[in-house]
């Protein structure tokens, strides 16, 4: 959440572009801040790319990912049940330290990111 200039809090808006990056792999790259007011977005964008038959690995790149909340993370576990569904690799890349650790306290950090140690 941001300020305006009235002290107002407003939501930051996600942004979320999907890019191929090899044969079959898609990578989607978030930016923001996914919680409750953006985690539709999140979700839909990720259930159009776990459906499309030709994707057999999903990369979301979270490095410009600024907060994750309960919500976020619901997204990206169902996502994950999903992925595994259809035998898609699911995985989450490029965390930011903090969010890196929402997902440590959380423990799905070994699900989502498969070692990867965030910057």
């Amino acid at each position: 959440m941001s300020a305006d200039h009235f002290g107002r809090v407003r939501p930051v808006p996600l942004g979320l572009v999907a890019s191929p990056v090899d044969d079959g792999v898609v990578r989607l790259a978030v930016h923001g801040e996914v919680d409750v007011a953006s985690a539709d977005s999140l979700r839909d964008a990720l259930t159009a790319v776990l459906g499309d038959r030709d994707v057999t690995r999903v990369e979301v790149d979270f490095a410009g990912v600024e907060f994750l909340d309960s919500t976020g993370i619901s997204v990206l576990t169902v996502a994950y049940r999903l992925a595994r569904t259809n035998q898609i690799q699911f995985v989450l890349v490029n965390c930011e330290r903090r969010v890196l650790r929402v997902l440590e306290i959380t423990g799905v950090d070994k699900l989502l990111t498969a070692g990867d140690v965030g910057r």
